[in-house]
């Protein structure tokens, strides 16, 4: 009998992080734009510390495409001052139009989930007429070719604990 693993259902970013991401939107617009996201995995959380823009010179209003030699490179130059722990948790993109991850945001999810072992979290800010909503997935390779996924809740920033690493205990 197989143990089927946990697959986290909340993500904390940093103010930083949402920031990061609502800013490159921002700049991009009328335009598509995305990165990757750098943080770490709790067992029932994945904690997102800070998001880098990594640009698709061919993006539309409603198109990015990451580029895999782009995003090594942007993991290349930020890993060295990051704490341990920390690394690629997942892509972000941008919409500049009211609609959350669409079909083909989830088969890419699907794609990069197969080359990990552990969760993958998937954040696509949403521009509305207030401003920007993250919606996120998070997802789990199961076997070879069989993935697992949710969408995730959000809470932005998170609990002083969590930054050395620890659960935030009930009450």
């Amino acid at each position: 009998m197989t143990r089927q693993r946990v697959l986290p259902q909340t993500v904390y970013l940093t103010a930083l992080a949402k920031k990061s991401i609502v800013q490159a939107a921002e700049s991009a617009l009328p335009r598509e734009t995305g990165g990757i996201l750098l943080g770490y995995r709790l067992p029932s959380a994945v904690v997102v510390t800070k998001a880098h823009e990594v640009v698709d010179r061919d993006a539309t209003p409603t198109s990015y495409t990451s580029d895999g030699s782009l995003i090594q490179a942007a993991l290349d130059e930020l890993s060295p001052g990051e704490p341990p722990k920390t690394g690629f948790v997942g892509p972000w993109h941008a919409h500049p139009a009211d609609s959350p991850h669409s079909s083909i945001d989830m088969q890419a999810l699907k794609r990069i989930t197969r080359q990990y072992s552990e969760p993958i979290v998937s954040v696509v800010a949403v521009r509305t007429v207030d401003g920007y909503r993250l919606d996120a997935h998070v997802a789990r390779k199961v076997r070879a070719t069989r993935v697992r996924h949710l969408k995730a809740k959000i809470i932005e920033g998170f609990p002083r604990q969590l930054i050395e690493g620890e659960q935030p205990k009930a009450r």
